[in-house]
């Protein structure tokens, strides 16, 4: 597991931590620095991932797209940016970019780098191969943004099938695919359902996605001479099927969500912003409740959220022991400022309480209330 990113000088972050734990919430005003402050991970992952590894953090890739180095990295500062990662393990690895105005404006120059586990402050990426294991679980991060295009005719096949299972993309546009790869896999017993035996990722996408819409199923097919998949859904056994854009937005946002959880590694990383889109209330709450559930079966998410119904989700899964207290980091952003004190790690108690309550947390509906009354 990561258990924190560690940031300096990186937008509007002069020296920050962000703890994370089996299942991490990040919440709070709009522009506070939630995105920003996963988003170092993020520049770590996909350059990982885009081999070969020059001594450059590209800026722009096929996770996040920044822009320019002078919209990352502070000119007050002197233009570094220092990104780290680290374990409960006592692992950890640093590294230090720099904005070199004749390298490009669209990439960071990476000047030294530090691991834990061996001594050296070489320009490199990667320490000894012994200590490969957390390099690893960066590169394979899962991210979905809240922005989803799942409603042409036919999904398309990512470039790099056998690049890193269950990555369903940004967009959420690869899930068909690895709907069809995987349909006939086993899904580990922690992760399925429990009021379902079957066993497969097709069947479990079933069982939960019709946790979060009673009576709903879904199919994805290859389109024959094609590398594309098309998606399908039905409301009840006795429905037709129909495609994404006629059964409403709430399931094909959900689906991704689903297949990559179901698909993941024990282990795996996986960051999604706003999974409450386009989910009614009770399922924003289902929701929240079935990530502590795959949470707890071993998978690492972190979720950005504006949704009081998925919090309460969370909060019911803890008080009814799905998953430990300590296993939930909840972050409360009130502003981007530059040591990071605008940011406030709210504690979940084993029942499920919050002791400390601070203004501006999920209040607006009290809040609302009492000035009707």
């Amino acid at each position: 597991m990561i258990n924190a990113v560690h940031i300096e000088r990186f937008k509007c972050f002069d020296a920050f931590t962000l703890d994370l734990a089996q299942l991490t919430l990040l919440t709070g005003y709009n522009g506070a620095g939630k995105s920003s402050s996963i988003q170092p991970l993020l520049l770590l992952s996909q350059a990982l991932r885009e081999p070969p590894l020059g001594l450059v953090l590209p800026l722009n890739g096929p996770l996040v797209r920044l822009g320019g180095a002078s919209d990352v990295a502070s000119t007050r500062t002197g233009g570094t940016v220092r990104i780290g990662v680290s374990t409960p393990e006592d692992e950890s690895a640093f590294w230090v970019f720099e904005h070199e105005r004749e390298l490009g404006r669209h990439e960071l120059s990476l000047r030294h780098s530090h691991f834990s586990f061996e001594d050296g402050d070489e320009p490199r990426w990667l320490p000894d191969a012994r200590h490969r294991s957390l390099l690893e679980r960066m590169r394979e991060v899962i991210f979905l943004g809240a922005i989803r295009d799942p409603f042409g005719e036919g999904q398309p096949y990512p470039d790099n099938p056998s690049a890193i299972v269950g990555d369903v993309g940004v967009d959420g546009r690869y899930a068909a695919y690895w709907f069809v790869r995987q349909a006939d896999e086993e899904v580990p017993g922690e992760r399925r359902h429990p009021s379902d035996p079957r066993v497969t990722v097709r069947a479990q996408v079933d069982a939960w996605l019709a946790e979060l819409f009673p009576g709903a199923s879904v199919n994805a097919e290859e389109i024959e001479g094609l590398a594309l998949a098309k998606t399908s859904f039905r409301l009840g056994r006795s429905s037709d099927w129909r495609r994404p854009a006629n059964v409403g937005y709430g399931l094909s946002y959900a689906f991704p969500i689903l297949v990559a959880l179901l698909c993941a590694k024990p282990g795996q990383v996986f960051i999604v912003d706003s999974p409450e889109a386009h989910l009614h209330p009770r399922a924003q709450s289902v929701m929240g409740r079935l990530l502590a559930r795959f949470a707890a079966a071993g998978i690492q998410i972190i979720v950005e959220s504006h949704s009081d119904h998925l919090l309460s989700g969370i909060r019911l899964a803890v008080r009814e022991e799905l998953l430990q207290s300590e296993e939930v980091a909840v972050h409360f952003f009130t502003s981007c400022g530059t040591s990071g004190d605008e940011q406030t790690r709210i504690a979940i108690g084993e029942d499920g309480s919050v002791a400390d309550w601070p203004a501006g947390f999920f209040d607006q509906a009290i809040n609302d209330l009492i000035g009707l009354s």
